[in-house]
């Protein structure tokens, strides 16, 4: 069993992006229409599998605004297609993304906020998601999608340069498990749970895949 550090001594760049990346994709995702690319479609496949293909195309050329428009139409006409709403889901990571790190703001942000502010910016998410709850959020659910919305940035070219991480395949299977594993075995009571929980995933991060 690994030892997890009690409490992180500084502000990791992980902790960074969780804090302003992968837990912004909890609250919501922006939903603003975007132009849209026609992709020929090709005559021997289904309906549903053409627009798969087309959405494919567009992430191949990583245009991930157009893919998710495209994804979110086709829903339109195929609402229960659980392939659909995974590649959504991904576009929408990967369009959110590219947006925030072509953003100078933001990347300047990244660097200057202190580790208690860091904190507390959490701390405040988590609280506003509490509050538009009736019953107590499921505060492991929300690690465990965080942890996957992390998982879908770490395959994110833009975001990888930025950080100038080179993942092996192995590297990051140790990564996501290790995590994985902490999310598993710890308590998730109060929001202060999650939070401590994020710390030591980028710890983690930090240790694991030099992030």
């Amino acid at each position: 069993m690994r030892n997890w550090p009690t409490r992180p001594t500084r502000l990791l760049p992980s902790l960074q992006v969780l804090f302003v990346l992968v837990l912004l994709f909890v609250v919501g995702q922006d939903n603003r229409a975007q132009p849209k690319v026609q992709i020929p479609t090709s005559g021997h496949t289904s309906g549903v599998d053409n627009l798969i293909i087309q959405g494919k195309e567009l992430e191949s050329r990583q245009q991930w605004s157009d893919a998710q428009t495209h994804y979110r139409d086709a829903l339109r006409q195929y609402p229960d297609h659980e392939d659909l709403q995974a590649l959504l889901k991904t576009a929408g990571i990967h369009s959110d993304l590219a947006r925030r790190y072509h953003d100078t703001s933001f990347l300047a942000s990244l660097t200057a906020i202190s580790q208690d502010k860091a904190r507390d910016s959490f701390s405040e998410i988590l609280l506003k998601i509490q509050t538009h709850h009736f019953e107590q959020p499921r505060w492991e659910a929300i690690a465990r999608q965080g942890m996957h919305h992390f998982q879908i940035a770490l395959s994110d070219p833009l975001f990888l340069q930025h950080h100038q991480v080179a993942l092996s395949s192995m590297a990051l299977e140790d990564f996501l498990d290790a995590s994985n594993e902490l999310i598993r075995t710890r308590q998730h009571i109060r929001r202060a749970d999650l939070v401590e929980t994020v710390l030591l995933i980028a710890q983690n991060a930090r240790d694991t895949i030099q992030l």
